[in-house]
């Protein structure tokens, strides 16, 4: 691994984090999102074919609105395409790679994460506690920019392996969970 290719993908994330004007928070984090699949490996029995679509799933309240969209629109990522699935409900969610659990669903987090057991899905929120509670990736607000902490043991349970790389660039969360 070349000694670029973190600051690489540092100055990518900061510069769409910190893009012209006040860029709303919905698009940082669908460029983040997009850029968590670069940086995580999935099982390959997590996809049924070799061309398989990675699927990016938003679970409750949309807070994205285009912008997740507009970010993955004509991606590939290992040659894989990428789609996204909007569920409004628990009882809608269908398997998907990466499931951003919106804030609307706080309440039943606990409930979701014990759905999900062990599948072979990244879990990310923007839910305070979410990383400490059992979900792989939290974002948060620091003085005016999103920035994230990741649990390795939520991650590692649900099968899946971070990049050194997307870990250099998060907070950690080092307490052991449920």
């Amino acid at each position: 691994m070349p000694l670029s290719t973190p600051l690489l993908l540092t100055a990518v994330l900061a510069l769409h984090a910190a893009s012209a004007a006040p860029t709303p928070a919905g698009e940082v984090k669908a460029v983040f999102l997009f850029n968590f699949t670069k940086f995580v490996e999935w099982p390959s029995a997590s996809f049924p074919a070799p061309s398989s679509p990675i699927i990016i799933g938003v679970l409750g309240a949309d807070p994205f609105g285009g912008a997740l969209e507009q970010t993955v629109a004509g991606e590939t990522v290992n040659g894989r395409p990428l789609t996204i699935k909007r569920f409004k409900s628990l009882e809608e969610l269908a398997p998907c790679h990466i499931l951003f659990i919106s804030a609307s669903q706080e309440e039943r987090v606990p409930e979701i994460l014990r759905r999900l057991g062990r599948s072979e899905t990244l879990t990310v929120a923007d839910i305070d506690g979410f990383a400490m509670r059992g979900g792989a990736i939290q974002f948060r607000a620091d003085s005016g920019r999103i920035r994230f902490e990741i649990s390795r043991e939520a991650a590692e349970r649900a099968g899946l392996r971070v990049s050194a790389r997307l870990l250099s660039l998060a907070s950690v969360v080092r307490k052991r969970i449920p």
